[in-house]
C-alpha cells in the first residue's frame, strides 16, 4: 500500500483554475489557502472539494499551522447543535 501527494499550485496565467486531470486522477481532493485581508491577522482554511467514498463536512474550515502538523477547526452547523431549555421568566436579580 502507498499514499501518493500531488500537488497543484492552480495558477494559470488567467488566474485560478481547476485542473481537470487532477479531479480525475485522485481519490480526494483539498483546497488549502491563506488569506490575508488588508487589516487583521491573516487566515488559513480548507476545503474538501472531493473525497470518494466518504462523508465530508462541507465548506470551508480554518486551520492553523502546528509543530508536528495541521489543526483543523471543522465549520460549525448551527442545526446540530440544540440545548434544551425551559420558557420561564428569569429573575435579574435587580428589585
Amino acid at each position: 500500500m502507498s499514499t501518493v501527494l500531488l500537488l497543484d499550485d492552480k495558477m494559470a496565467e488567467s488566474g485560478v483554475r481547476l485542473d481537470p486531470h487532477v479531479l480525475s486522477l485522485t481519490h480526494g481532493v483539498i483546497e488549502m489557502e491563506q488569506l490575508s485581508p488588508d487589516y487583521g491577522r491573516s487566515r488559513r482554511r480548507l476545503r474538501v472539494s472531493k473525497m470518494r467514498g466518504v462523508q465530508f463536512r462541507e465548506g470551508y474550515h480554518d486551520y492553523t499551522i502546528v509543530t508536528g502538523g495541521l489543526r483543523i477547526f471543522p465549520r460549525l452547523v448551527a442545526a446540530e447543535h440544540h440545548l434544551d431549555f425551559r420558557r420561564e421568566p428569569v429573575s435579574s436579580g435587580v428589585r
